[in-house]
């Protein structure tokens, strides 16, 4: 919402956008931090994923954890 306002028509196709384009992201890392094996894209998706969630859920709390 802060990069595309609170417009549906364009959230929505943005918001999908920028979903695959993760998940490629975290695709593409899977294949290459161990060349030969694989990684499951949900363990990159969990890494990169949890931090930002947990972040997101102190910032909409504005800082408070316990209340």
């Amino acid at each position: 919402r802060i990069f595309v306002g609170y417009d549906n028509r364009v959230l929505i196709p943005v918001s999908a956008l920028l979903g695959s384009i993760f998940t490629l992201f975290c695709d593409l890392l899977a294949r290459v931090i161990f060349a030969p094996y694989e990684i499951p894209v949900g363990i990159i998706m969990s890494f990169l994923g949890g931090p930002f969630f947990i972040y997101l859920l102190i910032k909409g709390n504005r800082g408070q954890l316990y209340d």
